[in-house]
């Protein structure tokens, strides 16, 4: 009988050399994944960790580092029920012109390419997906191939999540100092606010009508004079913005209007006017003569001419220096209603000065009374005399008076009496003696002793006071008259009643010390 089996130690050499070689192989395949583990590696990104259910993400399969790239493959699976593949190319973030278009199939995509070397290359192609159901999801890149290196397989997770709210609308929206023009409501974008001059900050308080909602304010400090823009940005959940614009305007400092030169005096020949005493030619002011107070030198028109004016600082009316032949001159003033120049007059009294003038167009004179010439010192003035004249009111004169303020009224005048009293309509005449019971102003300069003139009250209290210090300086004397009768001397009493006065010490006697 042939014996088949091998012998014990046969066996055992047979058996030895059989674990060696695989002990070989077992560190070749290991030296072996020990290089492709450091070598090259391909990697997965996404445009986002989250994503919103029925938006879409970016998948992009890169190199771990920049390569110049001959060619690469890789097959790309995905989770296919909570994604949903769209687009994307083997070639459409390299310049390689082999390859091929994904080839898709159920939920894995192989793409790949190759020709000419492209230098400083890491990313290799992007594949776009739609969340379709929530949930997380893997993406994995396996079976890779890079410039004929084998990458370890590479995964990532995209988690799907509900839809953000997408509210980036304000609540209220306010700004201190100021207010909003027009009212804010939330679809109204762009608003206007006054800014007082020197305002450099504008607090502006917005609330967003989503409380999770983000809210940036910018533009509203450092305000310049004219408009400033400012912002007001509303991020919502889902990243949607809105921006609410408010132009703030800030006022500036008011310039100082240079003064306009004033056009120069037409020259010579003087432009002639007439007067109540004829004519007269407008001319400069004379060096030496002031300008009435309450007046600024200007230029008028006249006669399409420009000569030298003079206009009051209140009031309507306006004066010129006239001169005639026989060297008469002074400022008078125009009078629209008869179109004569009238003689500037001046009504000084302790209280106030009152200018004469002739009445505004649409001023009616009281009805009673006519024109008649009065002369105020030296000078004709426009006045009117009652139709009906009497003795009592020979002498008085209706005069239309501006005082200081540039306000006129109408006003009677004696010119017996020097008084001047505001005129008020059925006032029969000016009263005599000291029956009224109104003030009437003594005109300054009038003859305190002529007949007719109304006692001064002030003449009235300096009596008064004269004949109470007298009073006072007789009982002085009186008293002390009755203090030297009963003095203490004769040790009775006193003439105005009580104890006797006592005596007075006597001196004590001198010593003389040696």
């Amino acid at each position: 009988m042939i014996d088949l089996l091998p012998k014990p130690a046969t066996f055992k050499k047979a058996m030895a050399k059989l674990a060696g070689i695989f002990l070989i192989l077992t560190i070749l395949a290991n030296f072996q994944a020990f290089v492709q583990a450091e070598g090259l590696g391909g990697l997965l990104v996404s445009s986002s960790s989250k994503v919103e259910l029925g938006k879409t993400i970016v998948i992009t399969f890169k190199a771990s580092d920049a390569i110049s790239l001959d060619n690469y493959q890789t097959e790309i699976a995905f989770d296919s029920g909570k994604f949903q593949y769209v687009a994307g190319s083997a070639k459409n973030l390299t310049t390689l012109a082999g390859g091929w278009d994904p080839n898709v199939s159920s939920n894995k995509i192989l793409v790949g390419t190759f020709g000419a070397t492209q230098s400083n290359v890491s990313k290799l192609c992007q594949l776009s997906f739609k969340a379709i159901a929530k949930g997380t999801a893997t993406f994995s890149a396996a079976n890779s191939v890079i410039n004929d290196q084998y990458p370890a397989n590479y995964s990532i997770n995209v988690t799907v999540i509900d839809p953000l709210p997408s509210n980036n609308n304000l609540k209220s929206l306010d700004v201190d100092p100021g207010s909003l023009s027009p009212a804010f409501s939330a679809g109204q974008t762009s608003y206007a606010v006054a800014v007082a001059e020197g305002i450099s900050k504008l607090t502006v308080s917005a609330t967003p009508a989503d409380s999770l909602a983000k809210v940036a304010v910018s533009g509203n400090t450092n305000l310049q004079d004219g408009d400033n823009k400012i912002t007001v940005v509303v991020t919502a959940q889902n990243g949607s913005k809105k921006t609410y614009t408010i132009t703030a305007t800030r006022a500036g400092p008011t310039p100082t209007p240079e003064p306009s030169p004033s056009p120069a005096p037409s020259p010579t020949p003087a432009l002639s006017v007439n007067t109540l005493d004829g004519p007269y030619d407008i001319v400069d002011l004379p060096a030496e003569v002031p300008i009435p107070q309450g007046f600024y030198r200007t230029v008028s028109s006249v006669s399409d001419r420009m000569v030298t004016s003079f206009k009051a600082l209140k009031g309507d009316l306006t004066l010129f220096y006239l001169s005639n032949q026989a060297g008469d001159s002074g400022f008078f003033y125009f009078d629209s209603q008869s179109q004569t120049y009238m003689p500037f007059t001046v009504l000084n009294l302790p209280a106030q000065a009152f200018s004469a003038v002739s009445p505004e167009s649409g001023v009616t004179v009281p009805a009673g009374f006519q024109d008649a010439n009065l002369s105020l010192d030296g000078q004709m003035v426009k006045a009117w005399q009652r139709t009906e004249n009497s003795a009592q009111t020979a002498n008085q004169y209706l005069l239309y008076l501006m005082d200081s303020k540039g306000d006129a009224a109408f006003y009677l005048y004696d010119q017996t009496r020097q008084l001047l009293f505001l005129y008020s309509e059925g006032q029969p005449n000016l009263p005599t003696g000291s029956s009224t019971n109104e003030t009437i102003t003594p005109t300054p300069g009038a003859d305190e002793n002529s007949s007719g003139t109304a006692f001064n009250p002030w003449q009235l209290v300096a009596l008064l006071l004269g004949l109470l210090c007298l009073v006072l300086l007789g009982l002085l004397i009186w008293l002390f008259v009755q203090y030297r009768g009963g003095g203490p001397s004769s040790g009775g009493p006193s003439d105005y009643g009580g104890d006797p006065l006592p005596p007075l010490p006597k001196a004590p006697p001198i010593r003389r010390v040696d």
